[in-house]
């Protein structure tokens, strides 16, 4: 090899490296463009969803439903009937046993009854 090889090697190799730093950096701002381009689409399109629920709520029929539903309003003459059993639905089977405890808590307790 004659040392204007070498050199032209040396001279190579010294702008690969400081090229490289500013290529890792670019590739680096690219990806956090796009996900803040992303997340920026995101956040449109849950904008645009809550823009349509407040939509909803200038109607005066939906509003009644809510009303109705949520405070529990009648009208006049209607009579108020509140369901109290309506998070428990009866589904003719027996219910389910609690699962099996497992060795820590078995364990556990066995030390809290015997101390």
């Amino acid at each position: 090899m004659t040392g204007r090889a070498t050199a032209l090697l040396v001279i190579l190799a010294a702008l690969a490296l400081g090229y490289a730093y500013p290529v890792r950096e670019y590739f680096t701002q690219r990806a956090e463009i796009e996900a803040l381009a992303k997340a920026q689409a995101e956040q449109r399109q849950r904008i645009a969803a809550l823009e349509e629920e407040e939509a909803k709520w200038h109607d005066d029929r939906y509003l009644e439903i809510q009303v109705r539903s949520r405070l529990y309003w009648v009208r006049k003459g209607e009579i108020p009937l509140i369901p109290i059993w309506e998070d428990e639905v009866d589904t003719g089977q027996p219910p389910t046993p609690p699962p099996p405890k497992t060795w820590y808590e078995s364990l556990w307790s066995g030390l809290d009854t015997n101390g």
